[in-house]
Order: structure tokens, then C-alpha cells, then sequence
């Protein structure tokens, strides 16, 4: 069993005052010196394994998606446990258990090249997916459709920080109907217990379905948010800034009926999995929004 500072202690890299630069996937792919020279260049595989390596002395332990390597196993610190690129797999189990997916030690699902995982946790759609799967299995039996249909309900956590960037568009409506619709004046006013409000899926829907976690919720039954903020007019438009909001995304896990639009394949999934098995739940999701970015609109578009 390795423990931090066992791999802390055996790692011999130094540390200096350079400055890290990154590619686009996150990853630390060069350090300057104080003149803005290279002092070290670094390239990786999808999985992380170092495929161009300048840093001959080893001063630098931050590379592979910013974390720090210990060079005495070659395992990279994620926060909640290790990661062993070599392998492709985390040597020690989801501690969110199944929540996280069927194989506890399995890495962004094998996509490393277009999936990340921050702290070594999983996507809010690998959660669901794994979930839904596993209720369909267990109505094969009388026992598991017992307990499918007792158990409909179930709050997932955003521990990757997910939905903020997914529901950019639509919370941003929802702020500018609100701020349009308040009588305001030049200076800054505090707005307190304010309540966001919607379940029309033009609105209540993630940006774009590029992602699994996208993919999966696309649309809400319904959006809500609730907190502070500030708002004031500005020449022809209104302004809102300093925004402490919790927003509450309310949906069902389940497969598209034939009303839906689902197609043959995905109504016979409606029938099978959630009507006669159970195998569908509702969920809420809850996430903070806490940012003190002015942001300012034009009501009359």
C-alpha cells in the first residue's frame, strides 16, 4: 500500500521559480525562465506517459494535466488517489465506489484524448449511465424490480465541476430575463432570495451534446436557482455582477418513448427498461455559481 509521503520522500525532483506554460488539453508542455527561456519541454501520449522529456535534472514535478509526478514509481497525484500512466488505470479504487462506474480503476473511460478527470473522480453521464444499467439488470429479477421501484429517486454530485460550463447558455437566459424585469438605477443594488425558474426545454438544456454528461442530460424537466446578487442599469442596458447562486437541475433517466421521438429502438428501451423494469429514476443535481464577473445585457433582443 503507498502512501503520500512514502512517495513523496523517495521523489528526488527540485523545485525552482520557473513559469509552467500548457498545451490545450491542460498539461504543463514547457517551463520558462525568468528571461522567458525553455529551461524544459514536455509532450505525452493520450494516458500520460512522457514521450518527449528536455527536463534532464529533474527540477520539475508538475507535467501530465498540471499534476506532480513521483519519479520513483511514476505515479502522477490526482488529489484523491494516484494514477499510473503506464497502465492507463488508478491503482487504488473509486472511493464513490460503482457511483463512479462499473470498473473502479479504470481511467476517463479509455478516452484519454477527449475526456479529463481532474481530481480522480468520473463524469456526471458516466454516473447515470452506469446507474441505469445497473437497475436494468437488476429487474431480471422480482427482487430487483422491487427495489427499482422504491429506490426513483437520486441526487448526483457535480464533483468535476461540470454543469457550470453546460449550462452556460441556459442560466445566462434565465439571469437576463430576471435582471430585465427589475427596476433599476445607476448604482449597484443588492438583490437578495432571488428565485430562477423554468421547465421550458428550449431553455433548460445543456449547450451542446459533445460530451457524455451532455449528452445524457440535454434536457431538464427543470432548471432553478436561487441566491444574491447585484444589478444595475448602464446607458441602454442592465448589468448584473457578484453572483452567489445555488441552481438545482431536476430530470428523469430514462429512454425516449415512441411519443418522444425516440425512434423503434429506443421506445421498445422504453417499454422494456422503464415501463415493465423499472430500470428508470429521476435525479437532481445541485451545483454553486459563485462569480463576480459583470455581465451586461441588452433587454430589447
Amino acid at each position: 500500500m503507498l502512501s503520500e509521503s512514502s512517495l513523496i520522500t523517495s521523489n528526488p525532483i527540485t523545485f525552482n521559480s520557473s513559469y509552467p506554460t500548457y498545451d490545450g488539453n491542460g498539461n504543463v508542455s514547457e517551463y520558462l525562465d525568468s528571461t522567458g527561456q525553455i529551461t524544459a519541454h514536455f509532450e505525452y501520449d493520450p494516458f500520460g506517459n512522457t514521450v518527449v522529456n528536455t527536463d534532464t535534472g529533474n527540477q520539475y514535478a508538475y507535467r501530465f494535466s498540471a499534476k506532480p509526478i513521483a519519479l520513483a514509481t511514476g505515479l502522477y497525484y490526482y488529489g484523491y488517489r494516484y494514477y499510473d500512466p503506464l497502465t492507463g488505470r488508478w491503482p487504488s479504487r473509486d472511493p464513490i465506489e460503482e457511483q463512479g462506474g462499473i470498473n473502479l480503476y479504470g481511467f476517463v473511460n479509455n478516452d484519454g484524448v477527449n475526456r479529463l478527470d481532474k481530481l480522480g473522480l468520473v463524469s456526471i453521464g458516466t454516473k447515470l449511465i452506469t446507474l441505469y444499467t445497473l437497475r436494468f439488470g437488476m429487474a431480471a429479477g422480482l427482487v430487483g424490480q422491487i427495489i427499482n421501484s422504491q429506490h426513483k429517486w437520486m441526487q448526483i454530485s457535480d464533483d468535476e465541476n461540470e454543469m457550470n460550463p453546460l449550462t452556460l447558455d441556459a442560466r445566462r437566459t434565465l439571469l437576463k430575463d430576471w435582471v430585465c424585469s427589475q427596476s433599476l438605477t445607476e448604482e449597484w443594488q443588492p438583490f437578495s432570495s432571488i428565485h430562477l425558474d423554468t421547465s421550458n426545454p428550449n431553455i433548460a438544456r445543456t449547450n451542446g451534446m459533445d460530451t457524455v454528461t451532455s449528452w445524457t442530460l440535454w434536457r431538464a424537466r427543470r432548471l432553478q436557482g436561487w441566491g444574491n446578487m447585484e444589478a444595475k442599469c448602464k446607458d441602454t442596458q442592465k448589468c448584473y455582477r457578484m453572483r452567489k447562486l445555488l441552481w438545482q437541475w431536476d430530470d428523469e433517466m430514462d429512454a425516449n418513448s415512441y411519443a418522444e421521438g425516440g425512434g423503434v429502438i429506443e421506445g421498445t428501451a422504453d417499454l422494456i427498461a422503464d415501463k415493465a423494469a423499472n430500470a428508470n429514476f429521476f435525479i437532481t443535481i445541485k451545483w454553486r455559481d459563485d462569480n463576480d464577473e459583470e455581465i451586461c445585457v441588452s433587454c430589447d433582443e
